[in-house]
């Protein structure tokens, strides 16, 4: 575990290095059924925010449900409803992979939070595509 949460910090510190972000948005964690997997997701999310803070860089951090709501409409919208709707509204040709759904989502949600009314309009561009 130690190796892979190293493994971590290494690869987040080369993407905040080459793409030198503002601000970073994440989930926050949740599961009902498995523990053990909640436990090493919160271990993962902490060494991301230890360095995330390291950098100076602030956290804006969602429920899920709220991630889900913001990019579907709904709270409890499933995996792949979620995945369609971020490829509708990114307008991409494929469905995202699992990992890169659950980032866009964040991504969204929090573009939602800062300009609401600008992203309804993309939003609605998108889908006005042939």
């Amino acid at each position: 575990m130690e190796q892979r949460l190293g493994e971590i910090a290494r690869g987040l510190r080369e993407v905040i290095a080459e793409l030198a972000p503002e601000i970073v948005a994440v989930e926050d964690v949740f599961s009902h059924q498995n523990v053990r997997s909640a436990l090493a997701l919160a271990q993962a999310r902490g060494m991301a925010l230890a360095v995330v803070g390291l950098s100076g860089l602030s956290v804006a951090s969602y429920p899920p449900a709220s991630v889900k709501k913001a990019v579907s409409g709904s709270g409890r919208a499933d995996k792949d409803q979620i995945a369609r709707m971020v490829q509708a509204l990114i307008g991409l040709r494929s469905l995202p992979r699992a990992d890169a759904t659950d980032a866009l989502a964040v991504a969204i949600t929090h573009g939602r939070a800062l300009e609401p009314r600008a992203v309804r309009l993309t939003s609605a561009v998108v889908r006005a595509r042939p």
